[in-house]
């Protein structure tokens, strides 16, 4: 084993350590050029743990043999502690060099490992955003644990399942639209037709209202006139009076109908949807239709003929033809309402 000696004492008094400076200085001189070349240098690390192991066993060994040697007396221990301090002061630098470049390659295999793990934690973060994006369900275990490629192809088939949803959805409510574009149309066209045969009924009505106006304006003049006649003439007045009262009843009675006509027509609006039916049932009713409008138009056409200035004769040839014209008015109306317009 090897010794070393004290330079103030003689050879009586020599402290003999297991190692000597030849064998500190051959140990120290290659550690403070010692570099370990990154995280993956595992001979350099190696290298430099082995080599900061020597150091510290030698200074282990030393600190025991001057604890060993201390024993005795105060002073010679003083000596021991200054002597082994001596020995120990190059090997700490050394020591501490070396554990400084373990602690450094340790704190950056850390640093790298947390690294790995924030890249990874982001990774299925981008992973589970991207399955949330598509509304796929998410398992965290089993997405951490796929690779790049069977991520990939999980997240393809997502897609092109969300993407066959979204045109579900987006054909659902075109669809949706479309119908409710179509019901707008009917219930628009509905509308639109029933305002016409409102107006037309407005104008019947109307132009029902002038005859009878008429009507009433030519026996209220009838009347003055007859006020005028010989007293002989006043029978013939009350039997024109009754006559103008039976027209006024039957001016009543086709007021009538056309109100009840008119209720009839209101109450027909929830068979819109049948209207289409009835147009083709009419459609091949035409020919019947238009053989009784042949009718109604020969009733037109009947001439009344030429009376006396007699003026009840001229008062009863007025009201026949009045009596034609309105017959054919109403039988007019009759085909109308039973084998439709002329337009069908």
């Amino acid at each position: 084993m090897a010794t070393t000696t004290l330079e103030k004492f003689t050879p009586e008094t020599a402290i003999a350590f297991p190692v000597d400076t030849a064998e500190i200085a051959e140990a120290v001189a290659p550690c403070l050029a010692m570099k370990i070349a990154g995280v993956n240098d595992t001979i350099g690390f190696k290298a430099v743990h082995e080599a900061r192991m020597k150091l510290k066993d030698m200074r282990v060994r030393i600190e025991k043999k001057r604890k060993e040697l201390k024993e005795g007396a105060l002073e010679y221990g003083r000596l021991v502690d200054s002597e082994a301090k001596r020995l120990t002061a190059p090997l700490l630098p050394a020591e501490e060099h070396l554990e400084a470049e373990e602690k450094r390659i340790n704190a950056e295999k850390d640093r790298i490992k947390a690294e790995a793990e924030a890249a990874r934690q982001r990774k299925i973060q981008v992973r589970v955003d991207a399955l949330a994006e598509c509304r796929a369900a998410v398992d965290l275990s089993r997405i951490s644990a796929m690779t790049d490629e069977e991520f990939d192809a999980h997240l393809q088939v997502a897609v092109e399942a969300n993407q066959r949803r979204l045109e579900a959805e987006a054909e659902a409510e075109a669809e949706r639209k479309r119908e409710q574009a179509r019901l707008d149309a009917e219930a628009a066209e509905r509308r639109r037709v029933e305002e016409a045969r409102l107006a037309e009924l407005r104008e019947q009505q109307r132009i029902e209202n002038e005859r009878l106006a008429a009507v009433r304006a030519e026996l209220d003049r009838q009347r003055r006139e007859q006020q005028e006649r010989q007293a002989a003439l006043e029978a013939e007045q009350r039997r024109l009076a009754e006559e103008a009262a039976a027209v006024e009843r039957r001016a009543q009675a086709e007021r009538d109908r056309l109100e009840a006509e008119q209720r009839r027509e209101a109450e027909a609006k929830d068979r819109a949807d049948r209207e289409a039916a009835e147009k083709a049932r009419l459609e091949s009713l035409r020919p019947d239709r238009e053989k009784l409008l042949a009718v109604v138009e020969s009733i037109r056409a009947i001439k009344v003929p030429e009376v006396s200035n007699d003026p009840t004769a001229q008062r009863a040839a007025q009201l026949v033809r009045q009596t034609i014209a309105s017959a054919a008015e109403v039988a007019a109306g009759i085909i109308t309402r039973n084998l439709g317009g002329a337009d069908q």
